[in-house]
């Protein structure tokens, strides 16, 4: 109901006034006629994951859909008039220009560029793009559509906070004329709206004990202190992986992303006709604990149930590129010593990385 009532709000907002026009500029405007709009979005509405998120702070290795928007005087830098005075900030300020940028005319209208200004090594890409509702809710029967920033962030395996800002520079295609609470003002063909976005940029704190989704980030674990810590890795249908530790007094934190997806073909090519699963850690810390951390690999749902045990390899990928059979550190246990069926490999190390369990030995 909560992310219902944001979009209301938000297409509301788009379309409380007429979108865009071609204007017919009066020859008597040059004081309500501009080449150039300087603003700032607030960067209060966006959404990901077809959620919608208020607030300029963000995790990384997400994608973002942004709108440009603005209501308030503070929103606006300066608008300079053809005859050299100042187009009214009130005036701007109750302006259609943000409704205008979102509406699915924005691409007709505009020429569109994008100018990374800070923050460059958190963001994978930007560009302007539009979607409709049902891409927003996840839904069909909402063929609205809306122009939108899309924001794609790297993955950040830090617990720093980065400030990105970028420019994006929206040129005329047109007259275009912009209604305000009072009456219009107008921007020349080939003149320019010029937005700054910032965002800032931080993995969220995880603590312990707990559970990650493999393949996803934009947390960061922080182990409790003097005490055992546990960490689950899982997918849609199981356990994949576990790391359990006794961490010290002051234990450093860690990035715990792990993905399942093949890092290359060269590498997948290696196992070619042979059942085997990735394991790719992304961390590249050494995991602070008052001994050698438990690294736990559960049997894989892809491997036969009548698998023979004794023949299953696990390999390490070295910094290299090449891999090292580390099956000798691992043990298989079929259930712990409290009698529960574990059904795992268990090895102990104070590093991760890549690993790939398959089902029999391959030349490497």
């Amino acid at each position: 109901m909560k992310k219902i009532f944001a979009a209301v709000l938000v297409l509301g907002m788009i379309f409380s006034f007429p979108l865009v026009g071609i204007a017919q500029i009066p020859e008597n405007a040059q004081s309500v006629t501009t080449k150039e709009i300087l603003a700032n979005s607030d960067n209060t509405v966006a959404f990901s994951n077809h959620e919608f998120i208020f607030g300029s702070e963000f995790s990384p290795d997400t994608t973002l859909y942004l709108f440009p928007v603005g209501s308030a005087r503070e929103n606006f830098q300066a608008a300079t008039a053809l005859d050299g005075s100042e187009i009214s900030l009130t005036d701007l300020e109750n302006s259609n220009i943000f409704n205008v940028l979102s509406s699915p005319e924005c691409s007709q209208r505009f020429k569109i560029s994008i100018k990374k200004e800070a923050g460059s090594k958190v963001i994978k890409s930007i560009k302007a793009t539009e979607k409709t509702g049902d891409f927003i809710f996840n839904t069909t029967g909402d063929h609205t559509r809306l122009s939108y920033l899309e924001v794609k962030l790297n993955d950040d395996d830090s617990d720093e906070e980065t400030q990105v800002e970028f420019t994006v520079t929206y040129t005329a295609k047109e007259d275009i004329t912009f209604d305000t609470a009072r009456d219009h003002f107008y921007l020349v063909k080939g003149g320019k709206i010029k937005v700054t976005h910032t965002l800032w940029v931080k993995n969220g704190v995880l603590s312990l004990d707990n559970t990650v989704k493999a393949g996803t980030g934009g947390v960061y674990v922080k182990p409790n202190k003097n005490d055992r810590n546990e960490l689950v890795w899982e997918d849609e249908n199981s356990d994949l992986a576990k790391l359990t530790f006794s961490a010290s007094d002051d234990p450093s934190g860690f990035y715990p992303k792990m993905t399942t997806k093949w890092l290359d073909d060269p590498l997948a090519q290696k196992f070619s006709g042979v059942e085997a699963v990735v394991r790719s850690f992304k961390t590249s810390r050494t995991i602070d604990g008052a001994s050698r951390p438990t690294l736990t690999f559960y049997f894989p749902d892809e491997f036969p149930e009548d698998l023979d045990i004794s023949k299953v390899a696990i390999y390490k990928l070295a910094e290299d590129g090449s891999l090292e059979n580390v099956t000798e550190r691992f043990t298989y246990i079929d259930t712990d010593a409290d009698g529960n069926i574990l059904d795992a490999w268990q090895g102990k190390t104070h590093t991760l990385g890549t690993y790939i369990i398959a089902e029999t030995e391959v030349p490497v």
